[in-house]
């Protein structure tokens, strides 16, 4: 009800709507920069230290000291602290200019003229006479000053409290001007109930209306009470630009005022005296006015501000009190008034029926503001299905955006986990787009896009899904049950290419189209990894030109440039599985004697997300990320062999990188981190035609040779190796073991072959042979092979007699390759085929 939570929390729902100010009020339409602070601010808070000082005295003073010194004193403190007050708004108003000047000077006046009086009174007061005298035609030069108070209050700078409410470009419409009269009745009405209950009743009753005394009474009260319904008013329908000057002057005001009240409502009962601590009032409320005058004039949290926007707004707990306020007075006069009725008859009370009018009044303002409530929230519920609206649609062709087409594609993969059938996505781009912006411009441009949009919604059911993504890139998901994904896209296809008219010229612009269809056979996939696919295959169809369309199959993802591969190879060895991952193959080296494995091979392989799992990857310098590589595999490979076990571990490297002086490090490391023997490792150079100079060659891997790690010469006679490269490490490099590729072993053991590259590579390997150096065959495809290699010397070949495959052995990313241990795959495999 009322202005209470239900109001704060519709005008705060508003406020995060974007509901603006109303421009036609220049003092807080535009963003104000900060003040400076003021001179003479800086005493404030010294200021308040003495002001605290002075009433506690006072009380002390009131409360200690027999009755006569008592008043004294008091009385003397309190025109000391009227003359303090009224000085500090006269200082700092000649320093200030315009209104902050003007509200000064005027309150100054009120307080000073208070003083003026009180001194002018303490004379007869100290001459026995007494502390409160009755009124007399001299006391209506008091309204000087009251109406200085009254005007200093209204000039004090403040804005209506309802500009942060206000529709943008509009003023206030009838129901803020209905609540202002009934909240201005209920105040007004209250505070004269009171009056009426404290002084104007007594004042009446016991001189009658035309008497001397009560019409100075009746005068001096209508006086404060215009002041405190003003005062009042302001609190209620009005928020100072920057500090908390007004909360202080608002405070010292209602203190004065309460103070004279309370002075003649002891008069007109008869009295001349007041308690001492009622003059604490006349003390407390100057202090406050100068309090007030001192005030830095900086905003504070929980004022009214304006934010980034050049917004006006105020802070929930101001608005509850500002909803709290009109009713307070009215609190006061209930209150007031059932203490009057506990003393007399009923029936014979007029306050029950002004306290039932203000009642009446109260009740009437609640269902308006019900009303007015019901009606912002109406507003905030359409302000917010529009930020709906326009947080998930383009708001150029009205198309879902990015975020909503996620979150359909999302849903719709969910219901395919569950059995809903297959789903398919076409990523369209217009083609020659760019030139339309050139030749006819941006706006011909957003015309194109908004027919194109049109177009593509009506070719598909309302069930589908069409999105702009951004620039000219359209997507379409079309959900389960649909027709055959193909043609809609062949469709979609000749609706965008039909003419278009463009700044009075026909135009013609076909969409490039790629289709990407998830069965329910298909695997996991997430709706990014779907828009990427769609992606590739729509830029595939670009490629061919002419508005094609393009169905994703995973060869499109495979890298097409050696830039591509690098990054793609970089992140997977990384760990990016975005990328896929890095795995270990392990390929036996067989005892053609006893059909058991002595050693195997390591070699590194790229499973990839899309792609697979690849061949293992060539052990070249062509991506430049040989030193990488080649370092991941030597860690691996050694930790699969740092079981103890005596089979050596065969590593190939490239000819370049064998000839690179951080390679001895490097298998140093390698064995360390895993407790190998060299003798358990077998270096293999692979002779490329990248292949550093025999001096490099010389020292490099002599001085790894040096440590008891075997060198080997691997895939001899493979088509990227090169005899010429074969014979240079030959020479200059200890050479313990050659691998044979399987091209040349087909040569060297084919029957019947008497051509000069059988004879060469029969001459050739048996000197090998004859020289004591092993060779290992690839490539033995059966029994009549093996027999034909041992006839030949040659003892050992790769391969697994069990006839079972070895399955990759997953590798982390480069930067926890020393925690790797992929040995135990190869292990259970050797135990395997240990026994046939």
């Amino acid at each position: 009800m009322g202005r209470g939570p239900a109001t704060a929390l519709a005008a705060a729902r508003l406020k995060a709507v974007n509901v603006m100010v109303d421009p036609s009020a220049p003092p807080v339409d535009q963003p104000r920069t900060v003040p400076r602070q003021a001179a003479g601010s800086g005493y404030f808070w010294p200021a308040v230290v003495i002001s605290a000082l002075l009433v506690v005295g006072s009380a002390v003073v009131a409360v200690a000291l027999p009755a006569r010194p008592a008043l004294l004193t008091v009385r003397l403190i309190m025109i000391f602290c009227l003359l303090l007050g009224g000085g500090t708004c006269v200082v700092t108003g000649l320093r200030r200019r315009g209104a902050e000047r003007a509200w000064r000077l005027l309150v100054a006046g009120m307080v000073l003229g208070i003083g003026a009086g009180a001194a002018e009174m303490f004379p007869a007061m100290a001459s026995r006479g007494p502390p409160v005298p009755r009124q007399d035609a001299s006391s209506l030069a008091y309204l000087i000053p009251q109406a200085f108070g009254l005007a200093g209050v209204l000039c004090y700078p403040t804005d209506p409290f309802d500009l942060s409410l206000r529709p943008p470009g509009r003023g206030r419409d009838r129901r803020w001007y209905v609540i202002t009269i009934m909240d201005g009745l209920i105040v007004a009405g209250a505070v004269t109930l009171l009056a009426w209950i404290t002084i104007l009743e007594d004042a009446i009753a016991a001189w009658g209306p035309l008497g001397d005394g009560p019409i100075y009474s009746i005068v001096l009260s209508a006086n404060t009470l215009i002041i405190a319904v003003v005062v009042i008013l302001v609190v209620v329908f009005r928020q100072p630009r920057s500090g908390g000057g007004l909360s202080l002057l608002i405070m010292g005001l209602l203190t004065v005022t309460a103070s004279i009240a309370s002075y003649m409502a002891v008069v007109v009962r008869g009295g001349t005296d007041v308690p001492r601590l009622l003059d604490l009032l006349l003390i407390a409320g100057p202090l406050l006015v100068g309090l007030a005058a001192l005030a830095p004039e900086t905003s504070r949290p929980g004022r009214a501000a304006v934010d980034g926007s050049g917004d006006t707004f105020v802070p929930s707990r101001r608005r509850r009190w500002h909803a709290m306020l009109p009713y307070l007075p009215l609190t006061a006069a209930g209150v007031a008034t059932l203490l009057e009725l506990s003393r007399e008859d009923i029936a014979q009370q007029e306050e029950i029926w002004a306290l039932l009018a203000l009642l009446l009044i109260a009740l009437l303002r609640q269902m308006t503001t019900m009303s007015d409530n019901i009606r912002l929230l109406g507003q905030v519920e359409e302000k917010q299905r529009q930020l709906h609206y326009q947080a998930f649609h383009d708001p150029l062709t009205g198309l879902a955006n990015r975020a909503l087409f996620t979150e359909r594609l999302d849903s719709a993969l969910r219901r395919r986990d569950l059995g809903a059938g297959r789903l398919a996505v076409l990523f369209c781009d217009l083609d020659g787009f760019k030139r339309v912006n050139d030749e006819f411009g941006h706006a011909a441009g957003d015309d194109l896009l908004r027919v194109t949009a049109r177009r593509l919604a009506g070719c598909v059911r309302p069930a589908d899904t069409v999105a702009r993504l951004g620039g000219d890139e359209f997507a379409i998901l079309l959900d389960a049950d649909a027709e055959d994904p193909g043609s809609v896209g062949r469709r979609l296809a000749a609706a965008v290419r039909a003419p278009i008219r463009l700044a009075d010229t026909t135009f013609t612009v076909a969409a490039s189209t790629g289709l990407v269809v998830v069965d329910p056979a298909t695997g996991p996939v997430t709706a990014d990894a779907l828009l990427h696919r769609a992606d590739l295959a729509m830029y595939a169809a670009k490629a061919q030109g002419d508005g094609r369309q393009t169905v994703y199959t995973p060869d499109l993802a495979v890298p097409r440039s050696g830039s591509a591969l690098r990054a793609a190879l970089d992140a997977a060895a990384r760990g990016e599985p975005a990328d896929g991952r890095l795995a270990v193959i392990y390929r036996p080296i067989i005892d053609l004697t006893t059909a058991t494995p002595v050693a195997h091979e390591a070699r590194l392989a790229w499973a990839h997300p899309d792609l697979g799992a690849t061949r293992p990857l060539p052990a070249d310098d062509a991506l430049g990320l040989v030193p990488a590589l080649d370092r991941i595999l030597l860690r691996a490979a050694c930790r699969a062999d740092g079981s103890g076990r005596p089979l050596p571990v065969h590593v190939t490297i490239s000819a370049r990188r064998a000839g690179q002086p951080t390679l001895v490090d490097d298998v140093a490391a390698a064995l360390r981190a895993a407790d190998l023997p060299p003798a358990g490792l077998v270096l293999q150079i692979r002779p490329t035609p990248r292949a550093a100079g025999p001096a490099d060659f010389g020292d490099v891997v002599s001085r790894v040779r040096a440590s008891g790690v075997r060198i080997g010469l691997a895939e001899i006679g493979a088509p990227d190796t090169l005899i010429d490269a074969a014979i240079g490490i030959l020479g200059s490099a200890p050479v313990d073991i050659v691998t044979v590729h399987s091209d040349l072993t087909a040569t060297w053991t084919a029957p019947g072959r008497d051509d000069p590259a059988a004879a060469l590579a029969r001459t050739g390997l048996a000197t090998l042979i004859g020289l004591g150096i092993t060779v290992v065959a690839d490539g033995v495809d059966g029994p009549a092979t093996a027999a034909r290699l041992r006839e030949r010397g040659c003892r050992l070949a790769f391969g697994d007699p069990c006839g079972r495959a070895l399955l990759p052995s997953p590798l982390p990313h480069a930067d926890a390759a020393d925690h790797a241990d992929p040995r135990h795959a190869d292990l259970r495999h050797a135990d395997r085929c240990r026994s046939p």
